[in-house]
């Protein structure tokens, strides 16, 4: 929701700083409040294994960003930085509540983390 504020504020012409990265807080919250149930969740699939898990996990994590990084570069550009950051954020964002939707139907319907 912050960052749909976000573009809200960007359309509607207000130009505060804080305009721009007040909404941005809430994906700090969000990773702040989901990132380490996911990595105990990782964790405890099996574990036997944690420490290969951990590992893994953080490479991902770094390949994905590094995948966004390289995405998000190709659209922005200095006259569209404010709505293009916002956007490929919110779009990041979606993506990865899309997954964690389908990885907790999943869960749900037996078929992640059964062995």
């Amino acid at each position: 929701m912050g960052l749909l504020i976000g573009l809200g504020l960007v359309f509607a012409g207000v130009t505060h700083p804080l305009a721009f990265f007040g909404p941005c807080v809430s994906i700090g919250l969000g990773n702040g409040l989901t990132m380490p149930a996911a990595n105990a969740r990782v964790l405890s699939l099996h574990p036997d294994l944690a420490g290969t898990a951990s590992g893994l996990a953080a490479a991902l994590t770094v390949i994905g960003a590094g995948i966004i990084a390289f995405s998000s570069g190709l659209v922005i550009n200095a006259s569209n930085a404010r709505v293009a950051v916002l956007g490929a954020m919110l779009t990041t964002s979606l993506l990865s509540l899309a997954v964690a939707a389908f990885i907790a139907y999943a869960d749900k319907a037996g078929g992640v983390g059964q062995a």
